[in-house]
This record gives structure tokens, C-alpha cells and sequence, in this order.
């Protein structure tokens, strides 16, 4: 195939550039919006809008190797026809063993405990902070997917009790609640593992906070957008809310200065997903999808709106 006759894929998040050598053989990668572009790749950090769609005459897939779908206007791609694929199951093992491990290092406290030996606080006459049993925790979880069912199995290895909330009812051997607010009142650590679409923007927000409690502990691994981060702030300063673990956040990368003299916080710097095996498998996906435009191939993980 001339390069002539090869059709285009829009690289919409530069860091996906990558994918790029295991499509040149059968497309042209486009820097900007052009007539030919048939396929999008985007990521966490690509914008793909109504906008960019309508500018886009031959337009048929959107793929991203992220569970999430922040970024990607579902409803106009599904006017106009246009498949959305995303990561699925691809890499939920990983984000799950993730949240536990936010979880389990903000219950443990277990970088207060590094500093306190890096520091020289720990003294034969002062005892380490006494910290609470993640076994008497109740668990809540926010989005009953693959990743929440996920952190639901391991987190059944420390403690009976696990619920989670989503806007459909499924079958799963943990119960359901009736509402988000439900959940919280019943939790005392909430891990937020919902879809991070657009529509969920603003999920949690202050009552949500204040009800999980000055004992409780938030997990976020999904989106910083599903959360209210100023009255998430304002909550741990004032002590209402217990404690924090945080892989992802409202502006990405967040600013230092913002959490100045926040308590009680765990941070990651949205590396969740982010393993040697989930990269290579999530690449490969994205990049079989794309060729299956020109070879027939079939398309794995497409996306429903709603």
C-alpha cells in the first residue's frame, strides 16, 4: 500500500505516540484532524470531543488503552456512528492490587512509619502510633466493574464486610445498596472504583465525604474528576473525614502546594495501571483494534454508552 492510499490515525494523547510503529505499515499518523483519519487513539490525557469528531468526515473508531473514558464524548461519537473501545479487564488486576495496597498502606500506616525510623522517632521510650484493624472495616465500593469486583475478592481476605453501590443492580455475592449516600453511611473505607466518564463528574462530593466519617478512609484509583477535591481537602483538614489514598486528582499532575498541611493523605501519582505487563497487553490491544479497520479483524472491548 503507496503511502498515498493509506488512511490516517489521529494520535489524540501524545503519549501514545508509541503505538505509532506497530500501525505505519497499514496508516499515516496524523498530528492534526484531517479528511482521511479514520481511527483516534486517545488516553487519559487526550480530548476527544464533539468538536474533534465533527472534524472528522470518515471517522469509525476511538480506542484507548485506559479503563476510564474521561475525555471521549460518547454521546456524539454514537450519533455519528463511531466505535469506542477502551482497556477493560486488560489491566484491572493490577489497579485493583493498587487500591488494596492504598488502602492497607493508609490503614497500617506505613509511610508514617517509615519516617518516624528515618527520622529518628523511634525510641525505646515512645511507643509507634496504635493504628485501626482493617479487619473490623466495613468496605464500600463505588462501581461494581471489573475493577471493583476485583478489589471486592482481595479485600474479602481481610474482612466480611463488603457492599458497594452502582445505578444498576447486578449479581454479585456482596449486597447492593440503595444509594451512594447509603453506602457511605454504612462504610468506613470507600474505594471509589466507578467508570470515569464525563457523566460522573462530581460523584462525590461533600455529603458523600462527611458521610464515611472521622473514622474512615477514602480510596480513589478511577478518576479525580468523580470528586469534590476542595471539599475532600476541607474535610481532612477539619478532621471530618478520617484519612485519604489518592492514585488520581482533579488536575493531573496535581501541585504540591495544594496539600500543604493536609493530614492524613497517601498519594500516587496515577500509576495504578501502570505495570511492564498491563503496558505491553493495553498496546497491543489498542493497536490490533486499529488494524482490524483495514484487516477484518474482530473489535474487543467496545464500549456502551450510558
Amino acid at each position: 500500500m503507496s503511502e498515498s492510499d493509506k488512511p490516517g490515525v489521529l494520535i489524540a494523547d501524545p503519549r501514545m505516540r508509541g503505538y505509532a510503529a506497530g500501525l505505519s505499515d497499514l496508516f499515516t499518523m496524523a498530528d492534526e484532524p484531517a479528511d482521511d483519519v479514520i481511527a483516534v487513539i486517545s488516553g487519559p490525557q487526550g480530548i476527544v470531543d464533539a468538536a474533534l469528531i465533527a472534524r472528522l468526515p470518515k471517522l469509525r473508531l476511538i480506542a484507548t488503552p485506559a479503563a476510564g473514558l474521561d475525555g471521549i464524548d460518547l454521546k456524539a461519537a454514537a450519533a455519528r456512528g463511531v466505535t469506542v473501545t477502551n482497556g477493560g479487564d486488560v489491566h484491572s488486576d493490577d489497579v485493583a492490587n493498587h487500591a488494596v495496597a492504598l488502602a492497607l498502606a493508609a490503614r497500617q500506616q506505613i509511610v508514617a512509619g517509615d519516617s518516624v525510623v528515618r527520622g529518628g522517632g523511634w525510641r525505646g521510650d515512645k511507643m509507634p502510633p496504635i493504628r485501626r484493624s482493617i479487619a473490623g472495616d466495613r468496605i464500600g465500593i463505588v462501581g461494581m466493574g471489573n475493577i471493583g469486583r476485583a478489589v471486592a475478592a482481595r479485600m474479602a481476605a481481610f474482612t466480611p464486610e463488603i457492599g458497594w453501590w452502582g445505578p444498576r443492580p447486578h449479581d454479585h455475592p456482596w449486597p447492593r445498596h440503595e444509594s451512594l449516600r447509603a453506602l457511605a453511611d454504612w462504610c468506613s473505607i470507600l474505594i471509589v472504583c466507578a467508570r470515569g466518564d464525563n457523566d460522573n463528574a462530581g460523584l462525590i462530593g461533600a455529603e458523600i465525604i462527611d458521610a464515611i466519617g472521622a473514622e474512615g478512609l477514602f480510596v480513589n484509583i478511577s478518576r479525580g474528576h468523580l470528586v469534590d477535591e476542595d471539599a475532600l481537602i476541607d474535610a481532612l483538614k477539619t478532621g471530618r473525614l478520617g484519612g485519604a489514598a489518592l492514585d488520581v486528582f482533579a488536575q493531573e499532575p496535581t501541585e504540591p502546594a495544594r496539600w500543604e498541611g493536609v493530614p492524613n493523605t497517601t498519594f500516587t501519582p496515577h500509576s495504578a495501571g501502570m505495570t511492564h505487563e498491563a503496558f505491553a497487553a493495553l498496546a497491543a490491544l489498542v493497536i490490533s483494534n486499529v488494524r482490524s479497520l483495514l484487516t477484518g479483524g474482530e473489535l474487543r472491548n467496545i464500549v456502551t454508552p450510558g
